[in-house]
């Protein structure tokens, strides 16, 4: 497993357009450990067990101080595992109870460990508003959807290598479960972005997650 996760972490630097890289290496960093994480937190929901939980509950806090964004798609994304989980066991009702357990208990300590940074923020959210900057400015190209596998690069390459496992491979293994449920977290991130945009309101990182996140994820 540390193998596969250094061969992954390599990869996505070879991947990866280096002036993101470059320009912001903490996003690329908590993308990266994000993905590793959510493959971990399927691998909790089939074989549950509390020294998981609380790796999972304390390295969640560290990748949210080092970049909270990403949590706006991997909340809906452990959702949906957890629904998909319960869905296929035999024992669907003990499955999902044990498994909001654990979404719960992985909550907690991840909010106790980011709360130097959360209780803050939301202090300052309260008391001065929303943050007027950059990711409420909107971009015509932001609204476009990102097909990597389409492009002549080794993201590319890579990207369309990824997409034919899916086809290839049966039964899908956790890594790719959660890359799809990070991609459909993502497309839904984008369809609400555009929805707010049809009806007059200003988008927030419209197209920020396709690069890091969505990149990462499909390599």
């Amino acid at each position: 497993e540390q193998r596969v996760a250094l061969l992954i972490a390599g990869i996505t630097l070879i991947a990866l357009p280096t002036d993101a890289i470059m320009l912001k290496p903490y996003e690329v960093a908590a993308a990266l450990l994000c993905v590793l994480w959510i493959i971990s937190f399927i691998g909790l929901l089939k074989h549950p067990s509390q020294k998981l939980r609380l790796i999972l509950g304390v390295s969640g806090g560290v990748i949210f101080l080092l970049y909270d964004f990403w949590f706006i798609f991997l909340i809906p994304a452990m959702l949906g595992l957890i629904l998909s989980n319960a869905l296929t066991n035999k024992r669907r009702w003990a499955a999902l109870s044990a498994d909001i357990k654990s979404f719960a208990i992985i909550g907690c300590l991840t909010t106790i460990i980011a709360s130097p940074f959360l209780l803050p923020y939301l202090m300052d959210l309260v008391k001065l508003g929303q943050e007027n900057y950059q990711v409420t400015y909107f971009f015509p190209t932001d609204a476009y959807l990102s097909a990597p596998w389409l492009s002549f690069s080794l993201l590319g390459l890579l990207a369309l290598v990824s997409l034919a496992t899916y086809v290839i491979r049966r039964p899908w293994t956790n890594a790719q479960r959660a890359i799809i449920a990070i991609g459909a977290s993502i497309l839904l991130w984008h369809t609400v972005q555009l929805f707010l945009i049809v009806f007059g309101e200003k988008p927030i990182m419209l197209s920020k997650a396709f690069l890091f996140l969505g990149g990462i994820a499909l390599v």
